[in-house]
């Protein structure tokens, strides 16, 4: 777990993202899903990319940047990921 300092960070960039009409997921729920083999071998070479970099904690926007897509684009995969049947 975070120092307390380092949640109120997390916590405030979370609003932020928010505010700005980003989405924002909790990397540990993105790497719960990542145990998953069976579906991790479902996704596309994009969507592994864009889940491996939030499962950093990484923001859309952040994530975005890293691979010079629009943060719509990685909002859609992030749904796709999240979309994927059980």
């Amino acid at each position: 777990m975070l120092p307390l300092a380092g949640r109120k960070f997390a916590f405030l960039a979370a609003l932020e993202t928010l505010a700005e009409g980003g989405e924002v997921i909790d990397p540990h729920v993105v790497r719960r899903l990542l145990g998953r083999r069976d579906r991790i071998e479902q996704l596309t070479p994009r969507e592994t990319e864009v889940l491996a970099l939030t499962a950093e904690g990484r923001t859309n926007i952040a994530t975005a940047a890293e691979l010079v897509i629009s943060d719509a684009a990685v909002a859609k995969h992030i749904n796709r990921v999240f979309a994927q049947p059980a």
